[in-house]
């Protein structure tokens, strides 16, 4: 198969995953903003938890912001500099180079998203139960606490890493790890350093990955757990302080994940495919 038709496979897949979220993520919404919004209390703040469930207070962290070449993303430095001089040996500025699988970028700015979304939700059933309010209309509709901790980790996730390391992940490898593919772009032909670099800059985004997915399994269990009918409001509390505390260490995981493939992965990509 050649270079085009990879890219097209890689270009279809993301395309399918990213309509379907798309789709399951406004009716998720929906439904937990409809829930919220049906509560009988005057005093219940419909507005506030409804910006929670959008992303309201933080629309901006699906932008390119928080991208550092200087954060500790578990990489030596001898390895990173040995791709970005890679980089800096094509004669043509970087502005001239194109990545064709936007799809990888948008799905993964969107996970991070979603996950400072559910972080938010989390602190905001919390608040409610904490905050002094009694009887049953606390913490009203936490029940789509699970539901949205369902979508990030076994939809979101799950289909992004499932695409990553079933398709993306082999791509990189093909492209980027072995001799013969980089070696036309290397001057003198001697790509050891550089295939080896790579390899690392691979299997360190790897690692993030089963320790994100790792991770996400214990927050999707905390999330069931505090929307147990049975489970009594001190347990919620707790419960609900751990999914808070778990969906913002997912984000800050899948931070330094993200920004290896947008400083090394995704320059490299654009010049050698």
């Amino acid at each position: 198969m050649g270079n085009a038709s990879k890219l097209s496979c890689l270009l279809l897949f993301f395309i399918c995953q990213l309509v379907s979220a798309h789709n399951h993520d406004e009716l998720t919404v929906a439904s937990a903003s409809s829930t919220i919004a049906s509560s009988s209390r005057p005093d219940h703040d419909n507005a506030g938890a409804v910006d929670i469930l959008r992303g309201g207070y933080n629309s901006d962290s699906c932008s390119g912001s928080g991208i550092t070449v200087d954060m500790d993303d578990g990489v030596d430095i001898n390895t990173r500099n040995t791709i970005l001089r890679f980089l800096d040996s094509f004669d043509a500025p970087a502005e001239d180079y194109t990545f064709h699988v936007q799809g990888f970028r948008w799905h993964f700015m969107s996970l991070v998203r979603d996950s400072r979304r559910l972080e938010r939700l989390a602190k905001h059933y919390l608040s409610e139960i904490t905050g002094g309010r009694e009887g049953d209309d606390a913490g009203a509709g936490i029940d789509d606490l699970e539901q949205a901790a369902n979508f990030v980790v076994n939809f979101n996730m799950a289909g992004f890493f499932r695409i990553q390391t079933g398709l993306f992940d082999k791509f990189l490898r093909e492209h980027l790890c072995q001799e013969d593919s980089i070696g036309p772009f290397v001057e003198g032909g001697n790509v050891a350093a550089e295939t080896d670099a790579f390899k690392k800059i691979v299997d360190q985004v790897d690692e993030y990955r089963v320790e994100s997915e790792n991770l996400g399994r214990v927050l999707y269990q905390r999330a069931k757990a505090a929307t147990n009918p049975s489970t009594s409001s001190q347990q919620k509390q707790q419960l609900l302080g751990d999914v808070t505390r778990l969906s913002r260490q997912l984000a800050e995981q899948l931070s330094p994940m993200r920004n290896l493939q947008e400083i090394l992965i995704v320059p490299a990509i654009s010049r050698v495919v």
